[in-house]
This record gives C-alpha cells, sequence and structure tokens, in this order.
C-alpha cells in the first residue's frame, strides 16, 4: 500500500545521459515537474522532469492527465496485430487504473546512474 506523499518504483530503465524511465505508483493527484523524490534512508534524491504518455492511451481516450504535470511527453506503440493492440490496451489501462505511471526522472549525482531503484518507496517533496 503507498501512503500519501509517497511513490513507489515499480521498474526503471535508463533513458538519455543523466535520466532514467520509471514506471512509479502513487495516490497523488500528479507530480509536477522538478519534484523530489527522497529516499528516506539515504536522502539521495532524483528529480522529476516529465510525464510519459503512451499514444496507445492517448488515442483511446484513456489516459489521465493531472494539472500539474506541466511538462511530458508521449511514446508511440506499435503493434504486429490488432489483437496484440487490444491486449496492450487492456494491460494499459488496468495499470492507469491502479495508479501506476510513467515519469522521467534525472539523477540528483553521477554515483545514483549505479544504484538499483526498483521496488523503492520515495518520498515526495513537490517545488514550492
Amino acid at each position: 500500500m503507498i501512503s500519501p506523499g509517497f511513490i513507489k518504483i515499480i521498474e526503471s530503465t535508463d533513458f538519455i545521459q543523466s535520466q532514467i524511465l520509471v514506471k512509479i505508483a502513487h495516490i497523488e493527484n500528479g507530480i509536477p515537474p522538478e519534484t523530489k523524490l527522497y529516499d528516506t534512508f539515504t536522502n539521495e534524491y532524483w528529480i522529476v522532469k516529465k510525464r510519459v504518455h503512451t499514444s496507445l492511451l492517448i488515442q483511446n481516450n484513456a489516459e489521465k492527465f493531472f494539472d500539474c504535470e506541466t511538462q511530458s511527453i508521449h511514446i508511440d506503440n506499435h503493434f504486429v496485430s490488432l489483437k496484440e493492440k487490444e491486449v496492450n490496451l487492456k494491460k494499459d489501462v488496468e495499470r492507469s487504473q491502479k495508479g501506476i505511471y510513467f515519469y522521467i526522472l534525472q539523477y540528483s549525482n553521477k554515483k545514483l546512474q549505479k544504484k538499483q531503484i526498483k521496488g523503492n518507496f520515495l518520498r515526495i517533496e513537490t517545488p514550492l
């Protein structure tokens, strides 16, 4: 269970240079850009840069948008068959209904690039 003011990292993968693409679970009304996500044990943090939307959800009017998320990008989806598209749409809708979304985070320092954060709960500190 995720508490207010915290997120859980479901998955992460390197994105570009000092950024990573993460799948985050939260119960917030969005996470604005420049929000810091703190490891409560080490006080290390990552900075939210953008929300990542999927074209599949957008095309099917199923993507959830938050007013505070003022910076975003979208990724295109490509499928071999209509069946594959339908299966992925169902999975993406279920993921969204569970409060799981994609974001791009920036490392606050280079040593975090080697740190595994999958499964971690991080504290949210929104900018003023």
